[in-house]
C-alpha cells in the first residue's frame, strides 16, 4: 500500500472530510474513487497522499504526464500488466516451449481432416 498508518489516514480523512474506511478501501484497490475526488484530496492534504495512493490500479491510465514523476510507483509495460511476466515479452519463445507449426504433422489442430459429407 503505501507509507500512512492507520492513525494518519483517519487524520487526513477528518482534514479531506471523508470516511477513513472509505479512504483505505480506495487505497488498497478496493474501491475506486473519482478522479476529481482524486485530485481534490491531493491538494487538501497537502500531497500527504497523492493520487496514485489513492487509485493504485489505473492512475497511469488517468494521469500518464504523472508516469516518472518523484515518489511514482513504478509502471509495468502493457505486456506486464497483461501477462505479469517481465522475463519474456510478446515475441520471445521460452526454453522448452513449441509452437503449433513445431508439430510433425502440420495439420490445424482439433479439425477432422476428411470431409464431413459422404461421397
Amino acid at each position: 500500500m503505501s507509507h500512512i498508518t492507520a492513525q494518519d489516514r483517519a487524520r487526513i480523512a477528518a482534514k479531506v472530510g471523508v470516511n477513513k474506511d472509505y479512504l483505505y478501501q480506495c487505497m488498497t484497490g478496493r474501491g475506486a474513487m473519482s478522479p476529481a475526488e482524486a485530485v481534490r484530496i491531493e491538494f487538501e492534504s497537502e500531497k500527504e497522499l497523492c493520487r496514485w495512493h489513492l487509485r493504485p490500479n489505473d492512475w497511469h491510465y488517468i494521469w500518464p504526464e504523472l508516469i516518472g514523476a518523484a515518489g511514482a510507483p513504478e509502471v509495468a509495460s502493457p505486456y506486464e500488466r497483461r501477462h505479469g511476466d517481465r522475463r519474456h515479452g510478446p515475441f520471445e519463445r521460452r526454453k522448452g516451449a513449441r509452437r503449433a507449426t513445431d508439430r510433425k504433422d502440420k495439420g490445424p489442430v482439433g479439425l477432422v481432416q476428411e470431409s464431413c459429407h459422404a461421397a
